[in-house]
C-alpha cells in the first residue's frame, strides 16, 4: 500500500484526504479547524506508512510547510492549487451526484451547502498524479 496525504491548506479550516495510491481510492477525508490539522496528520502518519505529502501552496501553508519540518516529516511537496476551489463544486457532484429532479439541473446552477475543501484536497492529488480516485463513501464535511 502506498499511502498519500493532501493537504488543502486555510487560515480558519483545511482540507485533508488520505488515500492509498495504489488501490486508486481515498480512505479519509475531513475538513478540519487548522489548528487541529498537525494532530491528524501526526495521527494518521502512526497509523498509516506516508510515502509523501502535498500541501497546496495557498493560504498558510508556509506556516504548515514548516510545521510539519519541524516534526521531522521530509516527504512534503507542495503544489499549486490554483483554481482548485472553484472545481471543487463539480468534482463533488461528479463523485456523489445530486438525485432526481435536482439532476436535471444544469451544474453550474446547484448550488453545494457544505465544505469543499477536502475535494480541493482530492483535486490537488488528482492533478499531481494524473487521473482521478474514487471516493466511495460520502464523508461529513462538518468542522
Amino acid at each position: 500500500m502506498n499511502f498519500f496525504i493532501s493537504i488543502d491548506p486555510g487560515y480558519f479550516k483545511s482540507g485533508i484526504i488520505l488515500s492509498d495510491i495504489s488501490r486508486k481510492i481515498v480512505v479519509k477525508g475531513e475538513v478540519v479547524k487548522s489548528e487541529l490539522l498537525l494532530g491528524l496528520i501526526i495521527e494518521w502518519s502512526a497509523q498509516y506508512k506516508i510515502t509523501k505529502i502535498l500541501l497546496g501552496n495557498g493560504t498558510s501553508s508556509n506556516y504548515i510547510f514548516n510545521e510539519l519540518e519541524k516534526k521531522e516529516f521530509s516527504n512534503i511537496q507542495v503544489v499549486d492549487e490554483r483554481e482548485t476551489t472553484l472545481r471543487a463544486k463539480y468534482r463533488f457532484i461528479q463523485l456523489w451526484p445530486p438525485k432526481w429532479p435536482l439532476n436535471l439541473i444544469p451544474k453550474s446552477l446547484i448550488i453545494v451547502r457544505t465544505n469543499l475543501d477536502a475535494v480541493a484536497a482530492l483535486l490537488l492529488l488528482e492533478d499531481f498524479l494524473g487521473y482521478q480516485l474514487i471516493w466511495n463513501k460520502r464523508p461529513s464535511f462538518k468542522i
